[in-house]
């Protein structure tokens, strides 16, 4: 079997004019593994390569992210494509010792030898996994994407791509307005610190992240961050390392598809103000569509985000536009309830009215006289008026004390614009300006 495996190397580099055969090369593996040579012992991939000594093995890792996303707010998870280079010396692999049987110039051999995944199970490995995965596997197309080479002094890289869909507990109070920190943990499954320690090689630059190509749809990329720990757990402790991707959400999608609208449909049921008391089914329909249209906005805007118990930036938002898309509705209700039926005398006066009282009567709905009759009309209109309200009050005794409808709705015009501005630039200060993400909690 050992044969078998070695007689699948693929790439030999020579350096210096050294003249091995590729038998030779067989020949040579395969006394390194096999310890055929007097006073080695038997290569055992079972054991490490400091096995029975004080010092552990230390395995540095780098990864080059491929492709980072999709982000799922739903399942709190995101899924990483990368490739990963565990490097570790193995002092039982050092084939300086037997080159010489093989070259006179051994000590000019310092090439790696590159093998195919064939190789893989000969030697002895780390074992790493990842704790916080839901899922992970190795690509195998064409064939198993695993590389091992070999250097003259015994040093191992191991090289493999991988993808993970990986757990991201999301904080979702400040959405969509939030930031997000995801992390892959890598760790030893088999051994204590005592035995195997992993470090990031070479710092920050075991992170290989091109912002540019690897992009997500709803997230900006801000930065990333390392560390080294051990974890433990019921039965012993481990060594782990771990890289966490600060992510900052887009702001324009939302802006477009929900705040827009949102602020376009409150800003629509305002229109019922300017609209005639009498003209009932026109005020009626008016608001009731905008308030479903609301209740339509508001579950998508919440169907592609998890049943969580905690508030939401956008759920605020959202609200306040429902509040007042609902109060235009129930100011409408109060109108027509309050709302005086006019008399057939009035239909006529309503259509002999002349342009100047008509000038007239929307100056006084915007400057108003505090009375009861918010209109000037002629005195013989008046005069219709009163006695209708003086009829009416003795038929019904609840409304004694006429209620200005016409003022009602003048009112309404400044209000709720007025409170609404009031009530985005508070909102906007919260979480535009306030607002700081302490990442550090998580």
């Amino acid at each position: 079997m050992m044969k078998l495996a070695l007689a699948y190397l693929f790439a030999i580099v020579l350096p210096l004019g050294l003249a091995i055969s590729s038998k030779n090369y067989t020949d040579l593996l395969d006394e390194l593994f096999s310890g055929s040579r007097e006073g080695d012992a038997r290569y055992d991939p079972r054991l490490s390569p400091l096995f029975g000594e004080d010092s552990p093995v230390r395995v540095g890792i780098s990864i080059a992210v491929d492709s980072l996303g999709p982000v799922s707010e739903v399942d709190m998870n995101y899924r990483i494509d990368f490739r990963s280079r565990m490097y570790w010396m193995d002092h039982r692999l050092n084939i300086m010792r037997l080159l010489s049987k093989y070259t006179e110039r051994a000590e000019k051999f310092t090439k790696k030898i590159s093998m195919n995944s064939l190789m893989i199970k000969s030697i002895w490995k780390p074992n790493i996994f990842f704790p916080n995965s839901q899922t992970s596997n190795i690509h195998n197309v064409m064939d198993d994407n695993l590389v091992l080479r070999l250097w003259p002094n015994g040093q191992i890289l191991y090289m493999a791509r991988i993808t993970v869909v990986a757990k991201c507990a999301m904080r979702l109070t400040y959405f969509p307005m939030d930031t997000q920190r995801c992390s892959l943990v890598l760790q030893s499954f088999d051994y204590s610190p005592d035995e195997v320690v992993l470090y990031w090689k070479d710092g920050r630059k075991a992170i290989e992240l091109d912002t540019k190509n690897v992009t997500l749809a709803q997230f900006t990329i801000k930065d990333y961050t390392i560390s080294e720990s051990v974890r433990e757990d019921s039965v012993d402790s481990f060594s782990a390392i771990t890289v966490s991707f600060i992510l900052v959400r887009n702001f324009m999608y939302f802006l477009i598809q929900v705040y827009a609208p949102a602020t376009l449909l409150v800003m629509l049921s305002w229109v019922s103000f300017w609209v005639r008391r009498d003209s009932v089914p026109a005020r009626a329909s008016l608001t009731i569509t905008t308030v479903l249209a609301m209740i339509t906005l508001v579950g998508a805007s919440n169907a592609s985000l998890p049943k969580v118990s905690e508030l939401k930036a956008l759920d605020i938002y959202m609200g306040l536009c429902f509040v007042y898309v609902f109060g235009a509705l129930v100011q409408f209700a109060v109108v027509v309830y309050f709302a005086k039926p006019k008399t057939p005398e009035d239909n006529k006066l309503d259509v002999q009215e002349a342009p100047e009282e008509i000038e007239l009567r929307d100056k006084n709905c915007v400057v108003g006289d505090g009375e009861n009759q918010l209109y000037n009309r002629s005195s013989k209109r008046n005069s219709n008026a009163n006695k209708e309200e003086n009829g009416s009050l003795l038929r019904s005794p609840k409304r004694a004390k006429p209620v200005n409808v016409e003022r009602m709705d003048c009112l309404s015009r400044i209000f709720f614009p007025l409170t609404y501005i009031i009530a985005i630039i508070f909102y906007v200060i919260m979480y535009g300006v306030i607002y700081v993400d302490d990442l550090s909690t998580r």
